[in-house]
């Protein structure tokens, strides 16, 4: 409910403008409870997901962070033959081969049903000895050829992982590149706004300089004036009683014509 200006606000390309306070706190606030995936605009009638390019803009590195790391384990959880190393300290990306993962990272090769090292297709269920003696008993050629075959397996999906791995940090680049363009963008749109609103206030501080000097100069003509007028006045008033001493004298050293009446010499 308050006033902002125009050139604050952002939008998430949909054209439904919030001031850049309110869109942080919303995009943190969202990103703080977990919800990342399709963050949509603040505008409840609106269905438009706002972009990560402004996720990245409005929000703190610690809060993109979070948002890139739980938007990473969205995807992750919704891909059936990734994941997490259980083994403590590492948990990084494995690939699943069958029922079995090897983590790039730390080498540990671990069974995806139950999470504990690689049993070689046994029972989950079957102690460790138990598992050793199954996994001794089907130690032949057909088992052999067939953990090299899974390693083949193994080796070709980590290859697959490597190839996605490097095709996502480019498009991590290209999005870096745009952000950085964007900002580029927003600063010299900032510059040329402080820029047209400092010659805004140049030509109103000269106007009103103008005016103040103008009426200035209104006042002294006017005070001239009024001068002007009172010597004016001083000069009539000076004039009449010199008229009047004159009469006064021709009046007391003359005598009136017999005739007109008029004082003559």
């Amino acid at each position: 409910m308050d006033n902002h200006p125009l050139n604050g606000a952002v939008e998430c390309g949909c054209g439904h403008l919030f001031c850049a306070d309110c869109m942080a706190g919303y995009l943190s606030n969202a990103i703080s409870e977990g919800n990342v995936e399709g963050i949509k605009c603040p505008d409840q009638s609106c269905q438009t997901v706002a972009p990560e390019a402004l996720v990245r803009y409005m929000v703190s590195d610690a809060v993109y962070a979070r948002y890139d790391y739980l938007l990473l384990v969205a995807a992750v959880r919704d891909m059936l033959d990734v994941y997490y190393c259980p083994n403590q300290g590492c948990m990084s990306l494995a690939v699943v081969d069958i029922n079995s993962a090897t983590c790039p990272k730390c080498g540990f090769r671990f069974c995806t049903n139950c999470n504990k090292p690689y049993h070689n297709n046994t029972d989950c269920d079957l102690t460790e000895q138990e598992q050793h003696n199954a996994i001794i008993s089907h130690n032949d050629r057909i088992i052999v050829g067939r953990i090299a075959n899974e390693d083949n397996l193994n080796h070709r999906a980590i290859e697959a992982i490597e190839a996605e791995d490097r095709q996502w940090l480019e498009t991590i680049r290209r999005e870096q590149e745009e952000i950085r363009r964007a900002e580029q963008l927003y600063e010299e749109q900032r510059r040329a706004d402080e820029e047209r609103r400092a010659e805004e206030e140049r030509r109103v501080r000269e106007q009103r300089e103008r005016e103040e000097r103008e009426q200035r100069e209104r006042e002294i003509v006017a005070q001239q004036e009024a001068e002007r007028q009172r010597l004016e006045r001083e000069r009539q008033e000076e004039r009449r009683k010199q008229e009047l001493k004159s009469d006064a004298m021709v009046n007391k050293t003359t005598q009136p014509c017999p005739g007109c009446k008029r004082p003559i010499e």
